[in-house]
């Protein structure tokens, strides 16, 4: 017999006798081969039996708790299913144009979440049913974090800047002067709330939205007494603030104020919460407000900004700030139930009905200089027109109204505001040198308006 290598590089030959111990070492081999084999599928069906007896108590297993655990967590669900619905508002979708993060539930049910499309926050009437200026809850509202009002609201505040004329120096020279404030949008057209002591005696008004966009804004009525004043852009589906009822604000809710302080900050969020309800606030004008306390930060170009609460709704229209060396953190807000009646009078009439005027011009002379330059011999308030016949006359040195001392133009509007056009009041004047009472009947404000 003979063999090759692999390779064919040698050729080699065997011996008969070599023949028989080469079959004899084949038969061996073979053997050993087949004992292998039998082991190994001896082997092998032992594993198999032991992967089956694995597998089989491992489904017993897994069907026992499967079963007792399906049971409980069926109980659960139907029990937190239950729960929800009996505690979960329903939503409406929301005005807003601006999206954000869905809001987390902070009550007893699972946490819930909404689209920003639908925020819970805002259920309201939709922007298609808005038929009025301006548009309330329903009362379906989620709290939110503060970071998620701001998202929300921001949009609905505007800056507000002015030009008007102004008097100075010795000879009163005439000169254009700015002024700044804030503003909340009311309606997807462009209907704007703020202060009247923000756009007052102003020649030109621009309102900047969040956006950077500007325009010229119209002034459509103002209000002196409640310091309310009402706009309008030309703008198409912009964001609206939705309006909440101040009437349930408490002590200690969230306060969260935005506004354009110092008149190049806009868009700037303070929060704290509600220090005071019902404060009585004397202003500088003389009149007397109901006013919100709170401790957020407020400062000169807030004025006509938003206070919302953690639902994300136009609860107040900050109007003030009180600041002294001993006092700091008291800002004021005009609750906003009060400002409704005042925004529909504004947008009917262009005024407020009823509110009552003596029906003069006046000035107010506070030093010797002026009174020199003028050629009088009192310091005080003094009549320099008169626009309806009521016994007054130009030159005359307004003393008392209804016998409370008259000083300034502030004092006018105090001894006025819880009176009505039609009434009588007793003024006390200096004419010449003299003194002498008047009784004038008040006429309506929008009266000398219109001329």
């Amino acid at each position: 017999m003979s063999f090759n290598d692999s390779d064919n590089r040698y050729n080699f030959s065997l011996t008969p006798a070599d023949e028989d111990a080469q079959r004899q070492q084949d038969d061996t081999q073979t053997r050993i081969l087949r004992e292998q084999e039998e082991k190994h599928t001896s082997d092998l069906r032992l594993m198999k039996r032991s992967l089956l007896k694995t597998i089989a108590v491992f489904c017993v297993i897994t069907l026992i708790f499967g079963i007792g655990g399906g049971a409980l967590i069926g109980t659960l669900v139907s029990r937190n299913n239950a729960n929800i619905a009996s505690t979960t508002p329903i939503t409406e979708t929301s005005p807003y144009s601006t999206t954000t993060a869905a809001p987390t539930d902070t009550s007893s049910a699972a946490a819930t979440t909404a689209a920003p499309e639908s925020t819970a926050a805002q259920s309201s009437m939709t922007t298609a049913a808005i038929g009025n200026l301006y548009a309330t809850t329903s009362g379906a509202t989620v709290e939110m974090e503060t970071s998620d009002v701001y998202d929300l609201v921001s949009p609905t505040v505007v800056s507000i800047a002015t030009e008007y004329q102004m008097s100075a120096g010795y000879y009163r020279q005439s000169k254009t002067a700015s002024g700044s404030g804030s503003g909340v949008l009311l309606s997807q057209d462009g209907y704007i709330v703020t202060n009247n002591h923000v756009i007052e005696k102003a020649m030109k008004i621009t309102v900047v939205l969040s956006t950077g966009d500007e325009y010229e804004a119209k002034l459509i009525g103002t209000d002196d007494i409640t310091d309310v004043a009402l706009l309008k852009i030309e703008g198409t589906n912009l964001p609206y603030a939705i309006v909440g009822n101040s009437d349930n604000m408490r002590i200690g809710d969230t306060a969260i104020v935005i506004g354009n302080p110092l008149g190049r900050l806009s868009g700037t969020l303070t929060s704290g919460v509600i220090s005071g309800l019902d404060r009585s606030i004397t202003m500088s004008d003389g009149t007397t407000m109901n006013l919100v306390q709170m401790d957020a930060a407020v400062n000169p170009g807030n004025s006509g900004g938003g206070l919302f609460n953690n639902r994300g709704e136009l609860v107040g229209i900050v109007v003030a700030k009180t600041t002294a060396t001993e006092v700091e953190g008291l800002g004021f807000a005009i609750p906003v139930n009060d400002t409704l009646p005042i925004l529909d009078e504004l947008m009917t009439h262009g005024y407020v009905t009823g509110r009552p005027a003596l029906g003069i011009t006046v000035m107010t002379i506070s030093d010797m200089m002026t009174a020199m330059m003028y050629r009088v011999n009192y310091l005080g308030v003094y009549v320099t027109s008169v626009a309806v016949e009521n016994g007054l006359e130009v030159g005359d040195c307004l003393l008392t109204i209804n016998g409370a001392e008259i000083r300034s133009t502030a004092d006018i509007t105090a001894a006025l505001q819880n009176l009505t056009a039609g009434d009588k009041v007793e003024i006390e004047v200096y004419r010449g040198n003299a003194k002498t009472t008047v009784e004038v009947t008040l006429v309506e404000e929008s009266t000398l308006n219109q001329q």
